[in-house]
């Protein structure tokens, strides 16, 4: 799904019924959708609400270089792992 299409379903030119059909075709298809140009709150949660999976947007992060994206990811998995494990062995490994 294009960020256009998101951006006016959200704002009221009800493109909802597009939206839902899209996502309903994949499931039913056993296909993953991505939505594209995710940027407010409302559009992840009624995203959500459709078992929509998969975004992007400068909702989670504007446009970054290769270090900063591998940066932003290890900052991610750090703070997931510290969060699962209750002892630092996997994170003091890998510098979190």
């Amino acid at each position: 799904m294009t960020a256009p299409l998101l951006a006016e379903w959200v704002f009221g030119n009800d493109n909802s019924e597009i939206v839902r059909a899209i996502t309903t075709l994949a499931q039913a298809l056993n296909m993953d959708v991505i939505a594209e140009g995710i940027e407010t709150a409302e559009q992840l949660m009624q995203l959500s609400a459709l078992q929509c999976k998969y975004g992007q947007g400068y909702f989670f992060s504007h446009p970054l270089d290769t270090q900063a994206a591998g940066a932003l990811i290890a900052e991610s998995l750090c703070g997931m792992a510290k969060s699962y494990l209750s002892y630092g062995t996997w994170i003091s490994s890998r510098g979190c």
